[in-house]
Formats: structure tokens, sequence, C-alpha cells
């Protein structure tokens, strides 16, 4: 049974249909730079109230090589 699919970010509806018929649903997609951005927008967000606030990613919850690489090698 295919889900219904939701454009997400850039990524077209097409593309995620294709993905969905190919990988069991539900699947999860993840961009190892748009993730290392929010990261840093999350930082920055804070970073005018609180000096001392340390932004931590959950290795537990997604630990996918890729993201876990790409938040390592920007400074994360």
């Amino acid at each position: 049974m295919l889900l219904p699919v939701y454009a997400c970010m850039d990524i077209p509806s097409q593309t995620l249909l294709s993905l969905a018929k190919e990988h069991q649903t539900p699947f999860f997609v993840a961009f190892p730079a748009n993730v290392v951005t929010r990261y840093h927008e999350l930082q920055r967000a804070f970073a005018p109230v609180a000096k001392n606030v340390h932004v931590c990613y959950s290795l537990k919850t997604q630990p996918h090589a890729a993201v876990v690489a790409a938040l390592v090698s920007s400074g994360a």
C-alpha cells in the first residue's frame, strides 16, 4: 500500500513516489547538507539569548553515517 506523498522541501513529488514504490513505506529521506544547515540555524537562533547553549544531535534517533559525518565536518 502506498501512502500519500507530499512535496517535501525541494524533493519533487515524482521522486518521492518513485522511492515509495522502490522501498517499503514509511521510509526516511535525509539530505545531510540540509541537516547541517538547520543545525547551524538553530545555533544562531539561540546565540543572542544564551551564550552557553550547546545544540546536540541525537545519534540514537538518527545514526545515519552520512548525516553524522556532515555534522562533524561542519564543526557541529
